[in-house]
């Protein structure tokens, strides 16, 4: 969590200011105007497939959650939710997803405050399950890496720590909120303030991760399959019926608030920065719209999909940041602070870039 909140608190400190006061449309557009519109179209690739895998992850999510607690299949859950959010953003744009983020971020705080000391009593309270998350993992139970807890891992632990900070800063859905800011020092308080609240929505999630680490499962008559059935075997057993719909409104409205968001930032540089300049340069306002909203509904439903035949949420996750961070953010930061950076040097960190980051498996 602190990875992703540091990457909006860097952005704001280093990215937002500058992109703002050039009044971009999207973050595509420095790229464009420093390497070209093609180059700029081969950057949109993993720009694109970020956001398709973000968003299938946190409709898989759901989609379990779904399941566990209302005993939904996760297949229609995940249709469903996509559906309504696909349609409103479609409708609605910017304005629908801003306004209905307000309401989802409300929902999310609040719910996540009711199902905490609903779970804590259930356990028995927060020291006492400290105290056996403790006893149970040793020198892992920390909020800080060590040797004694990672081993072999701890630089590998860095190398997550550092794709999480400067991966989570090359994103559409990121600085379509700071270039749509009313002035530049609007776009840099947000985005410190964003990073200040993103902590705070953490710490409820990783004390629900601590209390079913240690819960015992076999009492209530339900051990999760795995890691990711956590949050949800811990929503529906361990409070009751009222506690648990408000904990799965808090889930959806933390998953809408993401899927709106990410495909309607990937539709808005499919049209805005590839249809645009190569396909019709003369499209008149209007007409981009259309595209846009299109874009939005193939988008969305190619997510859709994906999240339907992939069940590993994890897997997903880490495609979407790591292409992210190996193949744009370079090219990003260089297009806006190097002065020598060009189009062939752009082209040739794309290409080795891609090479070690495919041939690292995955």
């Amino acid at each position: 969590p602190w990875g992703y909140a540091l990457s909006l608190v860097i952005g704001g400190l280093f990215f937002a200011r500058t992109m703002r006061r050039n009044r971009y449309r999207t973050m595509l557009d420095p790229l464009t105007q420093r390497f070209g519109k093609r180059m700029a179209a081969l950057l949109f690739l993993p720009a694109l497939s970020g956001e398709i895998f973000w968003t299938a992850a946190i409709l898989t999510a759901l989609g379990t959650t779904f399941g566990t607690v209302l005993g939904l299949e996760t297949a229609p859950a995940i249709i469903l939710s996509a559906f309504i959010a696909i349609a409103y953003t479609a409708i609605g744009g910017l304005w629908a997803v801003a306004l209905t983020d307000v309401v989802q971020m409300i929902l999310l705080l609040g719910g996540l405050a009711l199902v905490v000391p609903a779970m804590l009593q259930t356990v028995g309270g927060w020291d006492a399950t400290w105290a056996t998350y403790v006893e149970k993992n040793g020198a892992a139970a920390s909020f800080f890496p060590s040797d004694a807890a990672l081993g072999s891992s701890y630089w590998m632990w860095w190398d997550y720590a550092l794709l999480l900070t400067f991966g989570g800063i090359p994103w559409q859905v990121y600085f379509q909120r700071v270039l749509s800011s009313k002035d530049e020092d609007t776009a840099v308080r947000l985005s410190i303030f964003a990073g200040v609240v993103c902590i705070i929505a953490a710490i409820p999630a990783i004390m629900i991760g601590v209390i079913g680490s240690v819960a015992d499962w076999s009492a209530v008559g339900a051990i999760p399959n795995d890691d990711t059935s956590i949050l949800p075997h811990a929503i529906r057993y361990l409070t009751n019926p009222w506690v648990a719909t408000i904990g799965l409104g808090a889930v959806a409205a933390a998953v809408m608030s993401s899927v709106d968001s990410s495909i309607l930032s990937a539709s808005s540089m499919a049209g805005w920065n590839i249809f645009r300049p190569l396909v019709q340069p003369d499209i008149s306002a209007k007409n981009l719209e259309k595209v846009i909203k299109r874009c939005i509904w193939i988008i969305g439903i190619a997510a859709t999909l994906l999240a339907i035949n992939v069940q590993s949420v994890y897997d997903l996750w880490v495609l979407c940041s790591d292409f992210v961070y190996c193949l744009l953010f370079p090219a990003l930061v260089c297009a806006l602070f190097d002065p020598k950076a060009n189009k062939y040097g752009a082209i040739t960190g794309f290409l080795v870039a891609a090479f070690l980051r495919f041939g690292g498996g995955e």
